[in-house]
């Protein structure tokens, strides 16, 4: 059984010297902060002071002269940059360099795409942009790029009878008078940002457009390939595949997609061919324009900025001189992040000292197009040293994840330096200290469960705000935050959900109605809002007789209650409604939240504190527009709510008083907590019966799953994402101090697979409970 209480943080003193070294930094550590090497690659794993080392080697060069604003550190979030410069600047406070910590201050320790923009303020008229050149707006950008696609399919369908035909299946227009993002939307906009990310990457993904003969011969390569993987048959094309396998005992998936490919001429060259190049079309045109949109408004995405600063720094000598001149020095953290793009420009620019630190196996970001290969690729190219040694994790979770990853991984698994305590009468079978499995007992939910395990945490004596819930999809953390609340322990989420809050779309409705009295749909929902308080039978009664708001200037409801609450809504609404027009979004707002029962009636609501705590939010951001009219700001809302942008709930709670945190996986990196709760739900990934890409980006297919090809190409994106899981799970487990509390639910065949062991054998000393079996 493990040591149960909250055992002591490992604890290290940064700055003590001795003979010109500090006596706390491992070997290893002083061998990266002091090499000589020009340019060299760190691969840092979980908890080995990564940051430490960078901020020593940073303080090392302004010891040697070289001042802070020729030192450039890359970074990838803002958090990451806000905490790397304070630490610098900390550092350089400390060791007496006042003058270089005002520097480092505002110096370029920054986001890489915040060096974008950088380096095309800079170089504007070079790059032929407007010097006052912007980011583009979410609330705009989504929207701009649906236009862009939209408009170029209906032009192109005027007489392009396959382009009619994916609009005919993929688009179902409005409902209840409202358009939603139809199918042809949803896949045409993922497939627009990963065609523009190749592009960036110098990919071109519109390699095979208007040749089929090559299309279909780069299908055969890809399936053939694929097969390969699955069982060996050497073989060049489908014709051969088929051939080969039939003496052969083929797995399930093979043979359904050989006895599909029967006809592989008409499958290859007819039907699937024709559309695959009909939606090419479709996407180079939108990317097209979309591109050329963006230059018209002087407006770019994150994405735009990136691939303009690659090329500017790729083609223009002038550029990478002036580069040169600038920096004497970069740093590159969390490298294992870094896109082909990005590798392209940081190799273009020509700077005398390079390091880059990263760890690929918490490489998790391939949906923003990191590319954990790129790293091991510079790793065969530069020098590497290694920072193995953990100084966050006890020595039971060390050596628990080392067993479990040296399993999943085999001897490319970086593992962590452990010295353990010497002890003649230890038992020889592992002990996995401080490590938990976690179960969810019959007749009780995962949340209602994990809840009470958290309150025995408490009981431990660990405090509320050092323990976190950690799981792989965010949509599991809404219920834990509901048990947790019924158990009446404090909690805080960090996520993405105040644009589809119904007190969002209240907003939203207040706005659409004092800009358009036509809106049934719109009105309908105002009325029940809290803004009015009607009841749902006044509310139906209005609604079958139509035109609502046209309707309810005469309407006598038949309650008293009705009857008082629509004598209070004209009080107020009349007169807003008469000047609303001359007014921006955010006035009107801030009187109707003023003048109207809102915050009254949302008082009797059970998240009465976080609906008020959001609705102060979303006036914030109603000021972030200060030109933009009632009618402007609601298609904002919906819009940004559509495509899944947006900001988090409100903090209700205090911002020092202790909470349970509840995060993603995701958005755990670079934190560590004293107990971690690793919650792993099922996440397989789906298939949609349309349009696939090879993650090399230059190859298209679309049909049903067993062509061919489009099965090689899912497969392989599958297994992408199949390896892209394991480096999240490896990344939930080194968040862990001093407890490590696995939970997992559903069929999880990633957490199931790596515990496997662990479940079967009792004499594993880990605390345990049996989970299920699943079918």
């Amino acid at each position: 059984m493990p040591l149960r209480g909250a055992l002591p943080r490992p604890r290290r003193i940064w700055g003590c010297r001795h003979g010109g070294h500090d006596l706390n930094l491992s070997a290893e550590q002083r061998a990266i902060i002091e090499s000589d090497l020009p340019r060299f690659l760190v691969r840092a794993g979980a908890g080995s002071g990564k940051t430490t080392v960078l901020t020593r080697r940073y303080l090392r060069f302004v010891e040697q002269g070289i001042n802070p604003d020729r030192i450039l550190t890359i970074t990838f979030t803002r958090r990451a940059a806000y905490d790397m410069k304070t630490r610098i600047v900390n550092a350089l406070t400390a060791s007496g360099h006042a003058e270089a910590a005002s520097l480092a201050e505002t110096g370029p320790i920054q986001t890489i795409h915040s060096f974008y923009r950088r380096i095309l303020s800079e170089n504007a008229l070079v790059a032929g942009l407007d010097p006052e050149f912007q980011d583009i707006r979410d609330a705009v950008a989504k929207p701009l790029a649906w236009q862009c696609l939209h408009g170029a399919a209906t032009d192109l369908s005027q007489d392009d009878q396959e382009i009619n035909a994916i609009l005919r299946d993929l688009s179902s227009t409005k409902r209840d008078g409202r358009r939603f993002p139809t199918e042809f939307e949803k896949l045409g906009l993922e497939m627009m940002d990963r065609a523009r990310n190749y592009m960036a990457a110098g990919i071109n993904p519109w390699e095979h457009l208007n040749q089929p003969e090559a299309m279909y011969q780069a299908w055969c390569e890809a399936f053939s390939e694929w097969m390969g993987t699955a069982f060996p048959l050497p073989v060049d094309n489908i014709p051969q595949a088929k051939e080969a396998a039939k003496p052969k005992k083929l797995p399930h998936g093979l043979k359904a997609t050989l006895v599909h490919s029967d006809d592989h001429r008409e499958d290859f060259d007819g039907p699937d061919i024709r559309r695959t190049q009909a939606w090419m079309r479709i996407l180079k045109e939108s990317v097209t324009r979309l591109n050329d949109a963006m230059w018209e408004r002087q407006e770019f995405d994150q994405t735009a900025l990136e691939g303009l600063a690659v090329d500017l720094v790729q083609t223009r000598p002038f550029v990478q001189a002036r580069l040169s001149h600038q920096f004497d020095v970069l740093f590159v953290d969390e490298a294992q992040d870094l896109s082909r793009a990005q590798h392209r420009l940081l190799e273009a620019m020509p700077i005398g000292h390079k390091m880059y630190v990263g760890d690929a196996q918490q490489s998790i970001y391939f949906f923003r197009q990191a590319d954990p290969e790129g790293f091991q690729r510079q790793a065969e190219v530069w020098p590497t040293l290694s920072l193995a040694q953990n100084f966050r994790s006890g020595v039971g979770i060390q050596t628990f994840v080392d067993d479990v990853f040296r399993r999943v991984w085999g001897p490319d698994y970086l593992r962590h330096d452990i010295v353990p305590e010497f002890d003649l009468d230890a038992d020889p079978a592992p002990r996995y200290e401080g490590v938990e499995l976690w179960t969810t007992p019959q007749g009780m939910s995962y949340a209602q469960s994990l809840a009470q395990q958290v309150e025995a945490l408490k009981n431990e004596g660990f405090k509320l705000n050092e323990i976190a819930v950690l799981a792989n999809q965010h949509r599991m953390l809404g219920q834990v935050a509901q048990a947790l609340d019924q158990q009446g322990i404090p909690r805080r989420v960090a996520g993405r959900h105040l644009w589809s809050r119904l007190e969002s779309a209240d907003i939203q409705n207040l706005m659409g109605a004092v800009s358009d009295p036509r809106d049934d749909f719109v009105w309908f929902a105002f009325l029940r809002s809290p803004f009015v308080g009607l009841s749902l039978d006044a509310v139906m009664d209005l609604a079958n007789r139509k035109q609502i708001a046209t309707q309810l200037e005469n309407y006598e409801p038949q309650v008293y209650a009705d009857r008082v609450a629509l004598q209070t809504f004209w009080d107020w609404f009349r007169p807003l409604r008469q000047r609303a027009d001359r007014m921006a979004a955010w006035e009107v707002l801030g009187v109707a939240l003023e003048k109207s029962p809102y915050m009254v009636n949302i008082a009797t609501l059970p998240r009465r504190d976080q609906i008020l705590a959001n609705v102060r939010k979303l006036l914030v951001k109603a000021t972030t527009y200060p030109d933009y009219p009632p009618r402007q700001f609601a298609e904002a809302i919906r819009d940004i709510h559509n495509y899944a942008t947006g900001d988090s709930d409100a903090d209700t709670s205090d911002a020092d008083a202790p909470a349970v945190q509840l995060r993603t996986i995701h958005s755990s990196k670079g934190l560590e907590f004293d107990a971690a709760i690793v919650l792993w739900g099922s996440s397989r990934p789906s298939y949609v019966d349309s349009l696939v890409y090879s993650v090399e980006g230059n190859l298209w297919a679309t049909g049903t799953k067993e062509q061919a090809a489009v099965r090689a190409l899912h497969d392989q994106y599958s297994a992408r994402l199949k390896e892209e899981a394991k480096r999240l799970l490896y990344v939930g487990m080194t968040r862990a101090r001093h407890r490590l509390c696995l939970m997992p639910t559903g069929n999880n065949y990633i957490l199931r697979d790596a515990l496997e062991p662990y479940l079967a054998d009792e004499s594993i000393h880990v605390r345990r409970g049996t989970i299920p079996d699943v079918e």
